[in-house]
């Protein structure tokens, strides 16, 4: 992103971007981890200024940044001085510049430099444990209904099993609506994933009306679909390792109960 003049940023910003080669703006929630290793193993300067939403003061002066960059979304880089974009715009740039110093390691080398820090990154995930306890929770009901087709004198045995589809059938088009989000999020837009995301969404109801073999295969197909979209989504930079691991995990765990479930009519 080029400006013909230079731009006239708020004093506070300003001076940040003149403190490195590269500036983040982000909140304290946002995942910059990946980011700032590739960084600091490229050896470039760069400096994290977070942005606080504690007040209307603070609020209203990110919202000005944000109308005046035109960009919607956290984090906002510059690279010596120039607004370029988000992770992924930092990342063209650079590689562009075809200099080693300046370049960011590729993504293989990133995930090498990145083996020595992977156990402090897993001994302290960024993801609340509410949220990875939530999430675990919902695996529940995809083994309950499972293990039921095939214990069917335990209690409540008929009723899960009935709500096992239909519940992989929410569950899908919630993950699929998730990702809609997160794909609308990205410049330039990254159209697959939007496309995938809306026909798994448009896909998985219309399987309520198929026998139950039928929709589990096809649930099955879904969530499969799922899984590989996720990996594209690490690349663009659109979720974090930490994330991405965590859905690798349940989207793997969907499968398995799921194909457990589909077993029990071929047995």
């Amino acid at each position: 992103m080029h400006h013909d003049t230079p731009p006239d940023y708020p004093d506070w910003l300003q001076q940040a971007i003149g403190a490195a080669r590269v500036t983040i703006l982000a909140s304290r929630l946002t995942d910059c981890r990946a980011l700032q290793q590739a960084l600091a193993a490229a050896g470039i300067d760069f400096h994290r200024l977070p942005l606080a939403m504690d007040s209307a003061a603070n609020r209203a002066a990110f919202h000005a940044v944000q109308e005046q960059l035109r960009w919607p979304h956290l984090p906002m880089i510059f690279l010596d001085g120039e607004f370029v974009g988000g992770e992924p715009e930092l990342r063209a740039r650079l590689a562009s510049e075809l200099t080693t110093p300046a370049g960011l390691p590729s993504e293989n080398e990133e995930q090498q430099g990145s083996d020595a820090n992977a156990k402090s990154d897993t001994a302290s995930p960024s993801l609340p444990l509410t949220l990875r306890g939530l999430a675990y929770a919902g695996l529940l009901p995809f083994f309950a209904g499972a293990l039921a087709g095939w214990l069917p004198s335990v209690p409540f045995a008929p009723l899960l099993q009935a709500l096992l589809v239909p519940y992989a059938a929410l569950i899908a088009s919630f993950m699929a609506g998730s990702h809609w989000g997160i794909a609308v999020s990205a410049r330039p837009l990254p159209r697959m994933e939007l496309l995938f995301a809306v026909g798994f969404m448009l896909f998985s109801w219309p399987l309520l009306l198929l026998p139950d073999v039928l929709a589990l295969s096809g649930l099955l197909l879904i969530f499969a679909g799922l899984l590989t979209t996720e990996p594209r989504l690490l690349r663009h930079g659109l979720i974090s390792r930490t994330y991405f691991r965590l859905r690798l995990t349940l989207s793997i765990s969907v499968l398995f109960a799921l194909a457990l479930a589909l077993l029990r009519y071929w047995r």
